[in-house]
């Protein structure tokens, strides 16, 4: 009766082992095959109208160090969890 909890104990074990492997295989996978699509808009003032049918897909919004974002554009941005880069001055 021991022996053959012990060999339940250890299959249990090698199963727990093989699916924590498999987990973490596939949420490498999924990390590695998901670019970053970025939008660059050149503009100074940026509305939703510039953005308008743009923003599928995109993961970050490159924009001047400078730009103006209206707040519709940031709540859309941050409603879409799109991240804002701002181009560096130097």
């Amino acid at each position: 009766m021991l022996e053959r909890i012990k060999k339940l104990m250890n299959f249990e074990t090698l199963d727990i082992d093989r699916i924590v492997r498999e987990i973490v295989n596939r949420l490498r996978a999924e990390m590695e095959v998901q670019p970053v699509a970025a939008l660059t808009v050149d503009a100074r003032v940026i509305t939703l109208s510039e953005l308008a049918g743009k923003l599928e897909g995109v993961h970050q919004l490159r924009v001047r160090a400078r730009a103006i974002l209206t707040p519709s554009v940031r709540d859309e941005l941050t409603a879409k969890k799109i991240e804002i880069v701002r181009a560096t001055n130097g």
